[in-house]
Parts: C-alpha cells; structure tokens; sequence
C-alpha cells in the first residue's frame, strides 16, 4: 500500500511524494527423500527443507505435515505414511 511522505527545506517549502514497499515473498525449498526396500517392510526418509531467506528460517519446532495438515497418510495398495 503505497504512503504519503513529505519533507520540507529550511524555507518551510514542502514536497510530497509516495513511498510504495514491494514485498518479496519468502519462499521455502525442499529436496524429496526416497528409500527402496521389499514390500511390507517400514522404510523411512527424510526430506530437506531449506528456508527461502537466513532472516525467515525454517521453524524447526513446528513439526512438518502434510498438506491437509495431517500427520498421517494411509493410500489405498500402497502403504501408510507417517511424517515424524
């Protein structure tokens, strides 16, 4: 949103201008994980996530999930996922 600013000489004569911030989104990255093993066996993985900016860190405290926002993902003649 673009502000008014204003500034005046030693005279007392003003000049207004606006002043408009651009914000430049902060985006995150990841590298997926695999793992191979024969079926039935519990495998695991991690991926690794890189934060978009140093002074926007990934929160580590803040535990990954899915995109719904589950822990757990069950899919049909597959297998279940579990984010740890």
């Amino acid at each position: 949103v673009p502000v008014k600013v204003q500034a005046a000489d030693t005279n007392g004569t003003t000049v207004e201008t606006t002043y408009t911030p651009k914000i430049t989104p902060v985006v995150p990255t990841s590298e997926d994980a695999t793992s191979t093993d024969i079926q039935g066996q519990t495998q695991s993985g991690k991926p690794t996530f890189t934060e978009g900016n140093p002074n926007v860190p990934i929160d580590e405290d803040t535990p990954a999930t899915f995109e719904d926002g589950s822990t757990t993902k069950t899919v049909d003649g597959e297998g279940t996922y579990t984010v740890a």
